[in-house]
């Protein structure tokens, strides 16, 4: 089987959302597969050295250059195809499904499933994941024909297929929900309360602190800049409040930062090392502005705060997530007004951390959803 992908993924987003699940078919289904991945000329070797180390199983390949020439990477896959000796495939993105749609009817496949990882079409258009016009304005009708054209397909969350039959005029018959799961680097017990406190101590922090966590990108849908105006208010309430940026780079938009420089930190660390940090901290936080894209998201990071211990502050639309926090007490919601005191924000002791690590191995493992997987290869 190939997993043909195409573009950038950061490595946490392809290692949880690509790799790991690739090992995990191995392991659990003795399913081989090879990963045919596009990405960006820019960095190539770089890239390149860092996806075949995640998966040895791979082969690299450049983009063409030119966003709206997409379509002619096509013809790398048509001359390599008979060398790949797969008849089926999995395809993540618009783009990758087109990819796969074409190669049916070339007749070098007999099919493939399309992997939905969010509302890419959307995703373009109100967040400029793509600078061109062109690519933008074609996006809903090429997310569609990628849809139409599988006969498989793994959706995040129940949002997604609403927003097909909404923004796209399609409603899939033969869909499986799989949220995105933990990688499994986060599948593992907390350390003592006692381990906990020492590792604190030594980034500063002391026993009633209570430290609020955002790990991620600076991708536009994660909304630090709404993130930041929040919390502004909240530090500014509770001598306590501490924030911990976990993120390659802080735009210089963030004024939390610049305003409470002794209370903020900014750590960059490698994908790997995320968990040991956020392992201190007492809660996660997921705060998105109402867009499409964040209302059928179903960010692998919910998952990975819950795996650390950590409760999540999570805006009220995003994917499924919202109503998973307050049916199990997860976390807090705050609506549009953002009206959370911060008398609300308790530090969670040491027994709901282990509950929310708890919560993350019964909902959030791919063990969890094995019957989901067997229906999606079969």
């Amino acid at each position: 089987m190939i997993y043909l992908t195409y573009g950038n993924q950061s490595a946490g987003v392809y290692s949880s959302y690509v790799t790991d699940v690739c090992h995990y078919w191995k392991e659990e289904f003795d399913v081989n597969v090879k990963i045919i991945a596009f990405v960006s000329i820019r960095n190539f070797i770089k890239t390149r050295k860092e996806r075949k180390n995640l998966y040895r199983n791979s082969i690299i390949l450049p983009q063409l250059p030119k966003q709206q020439l997409w379509w002619l990477n096509i013809l790398t896959l048509v001359i390599l195809w008979p060398f790949f000796g797969s008849r089926k495939v999995i395809a993540l993105s618009p783009i990758a499904g087109n990819f796969a749609k074409w190669l049916k009817k070339l007749g070098l496949i007999n099919t493939y499933i399309y992997d939905s990882e969010g509302a890419t079409a959307a995703e373009w258009n109100e967040y400029n994941v793509v600078s061109s016009n062109y690519l933008k304005s074609k996006a809903y009708s090429l997310e569609k024909n990628a849809l139409m054209g599988a006969y498989k397909i793994r959706t995040v969350s129940l949002k997604m297929v609403e927003y097909w039959k909404n923004q796209l005029n399609f409603t899939p018959q033969n869909f499986v929900v799989i949220p995105c799961k933990l990688n499994q680097i986060f599948v593992s017990k907390l350390p003592t309360e006692q381990e906990l406190i020492i590792q604190r101590k030594k980034l500063g922090y002391n026993d009633n602190d209570i430290i609020f966590c955002y790990a991620g990108s600076s991708a536009g849908w994660q909304s630090l800049d709404l993130l930041s105006s929040y919390f502004e208010v909240l530090l500014s309430e509770n001598i306590s409040f501490k924030f911990l940026f976990l993120t390659d780079a802080l735009p210089n938009s963030i004024s939390l930062y610049n305003k409470y420089p002794q209370r903020v930190n900014v750590i960059h660390v490698a994908y790997n090392e995320v968990q040991k940090y956020m392992q201190l901290c007492d809660y996660g936080t997921l705060i998105r502005e109402s867009s499409i894209t964040n209302m059928v998201a179903a960010p692998t990071k919910y998952a990975e705060y819950l795996a650390c211990g950590l409760k999540v502050i999570i805006s009220n639309q995003v994917g499924d997530y919202s109503e998973f926090t307050k049916k199990m007490n997860a976390g807090l919601i705050i609506n549009e007004s953002f009206s959370i005191s911060s008398g609300e924000l308790l530090k969670p002791n040491y027994e709901e951390k282990v509950r929310m690590n708890e919560l993350a191995k019964k909902y959030f493992t791919k063990e969890n959803f094995k019957k989901e997987y067997q229906v999606l290869l079969s």
